[in-house]
């Protein structure tokens, strides 16, 4: 007879065990797979989804509970359905239903080289082979799926095992039956996880002290002083034998401590509003009729658009000058030097004094083109704007120009006194103003 004792689940068998372990689904199995391959590699079995050479599939035909961690699941191979010739039975794989998957490749059995001979009917043998496995969840991180060999027979066998007669006077082996409750215990027996032959005995003990336990943050340890502590305190309520609101209570407190009115005030309620004739009116809330109102908006804004007012302010200045006199339309600009301050006609030092830091000093060279005037001048003490001490510029007239055009005829002093040195003085006057 072959070992089909050791079934290993694949990945998806794995995460199916998982749900029914977390109590999402039922574990429902589907049909058998029977086939003559060979698994090469152990490794390979996470991944499968199916047999390495399926032969045949059969119906789950039968579920039976056992226990609360057991169930029973049946089938036949009948040999006149084979479609062909008979095979060795060397692998078997049963199938469940995922609810998010479908049906899946729950586990597999290899049986190698002891795999059993399923012969086809035109080998002259007809017979029905029966395959029960006891399906148990031990745990979440294993499931023992065991296959009883004594269950797999053939038809003429099963019948001449029914007519046996239990005679519990006869101890020989080959008249010996034994009751179903009797064969029920061996059959648990035989597919429970055993222990190996090397294994010590251990008894789990029946409590554990604290220091053994971990800690979460929905389970605490906590001390008789604790829970007395905690017992102690009055529950939050409106009787007698517990404790208010807490808000509330401060509420009610601090609405005791505060002014009252007497207690035979009279009471009153403050009207939603008053006649105009109550209210004090102030420099700042005036009241105003519609009359008014409309006046007020119906002038002009102030603006400088068709549609707006001008500034009176501006609007006086305008009209005022322009009642003014003034130059004919055809007289020409001049503009009158504000103050003279000094000029020279021969070289050595110049003094230029009251200067306004920041307003303009305007230096310049008189005389015509056939005279050819130029100085030249070094600025000693003081500063001009973009000439520091004994900075030097050339200055030549234009022709028949009173005031020179040429760089330095417009220099913003930086102080109130500049002292020049004039080094050349040539058939012209310089002059200075600001």
């Amino acid at each position: 007879m072959a070992d089909y004792s050791n079934l290993k689940l694949t990945n998806l068998g794995l995460e199916l065990l998982a749900k029914v372990q977390a109590g999402t689904t039922d574990l429902t199995f589907t049909q058998f797979a029977m086939g003559n391959g060979s698994l090469y590699f152990p490794g390979d079995v996470p991944t499968m989804a199916a047999l390495v050479n399926e032969k045949m599939t059969r119906p789950v035909l039968n579920t039976v509970k056992l226990d609360s961690i057991s169930c029973e699941i049946s089938t036949i191979i009948a040999t006149a359905d084979l479609p062909g010739a008979g095979f060795d039975m060397s692998e078997i794989g049963l199938f469940a239903t995922d609810p998010d998957v479908g049906q899946i490749l729950y586990g597999v059995i290899y049986a190698g080289a002891t795999a059993d001979h399923i012969p086809a009917s035109a080998d002259g043998m007809a017979y029905d082979y029966v395959i029960n496995l006891i399906v148990t969840v031990s745990d979440a991180d294993q499931v023992t799926i065991v296959i009883d060999s004594a269950t797999a027979a053939t038809k003429e066998g099963l019948s001449t095992h029914a007519a046996l007669v239990v005679d519990p006077t006869k101890t020989g082996t080959d008249k010996k039956h034994v009751t179903n409750t009797q064969a029920k215990k061996w059959e648990d027996h035989s597919q429970a996880a055993h222990a190996p032959s090397n294994a010590n005995y251990y008894a789990h003990p029946g409590s554990h002290p604290p220091s053994m336990i971990a800690e979460t943050s929905s389970d605490r340890f906590v001390s008789d002083t604790e829970k007395a502590t905690w017992n102690g305190k009055a529950n939050i309520g409106e009787t007698s034998a517990t404790a208010y609101r807490g808000d509330r209570g401060k509420t009610a407190y601090n609405h005791s401590q505060a002014a009252h009115a007497p207690s035979n005030a009279n009471y009153y309620a403050h009207p939603g509003s008053h006649p105009p004739s109550m209210i004090a009116e102030t420099s700042s809330d005036r009241f105003v009729s519609d009359t008014e109102k409309a006046t007020w908006n119906g002038k002009a804004k102030l603006g400088a658009t068709s549609a707006t007012a001008y500034r009176g302010d501006r609007g006086t200045l305008a009209y005022n000058h322009s009642r003014a006199a003034h130059a004919p339309s055809n007289a020409n600009y001049y503009t009158h030097k504000v103050s003279h301050i000094s000029t020279r006609t021969t070289t050595g030092t110049w003094s230029i004094t009251g200067l306004t830091i920041g307003k303009p000093l305007y230096i310049g060279l008189t005389g015509n083109v056939s005279n050819s005037p130029q100085i030249t001048f070094k600025v000693t003490s003081g500063a001009l704007m973009g000439l520091t001490p004994y900075g030097g510029w050339t200055m030549r007239a234009a022709v028949n120009s009173v005031d020179s055009t040429a760089p330095g005829t417009v220099i913003i002093p930086k102080s109130t006194t500049v002292t020049l040195s004039l080094t050349t003085m040539s058939r012209g006057i310089a002059y200075a103003y600001h």
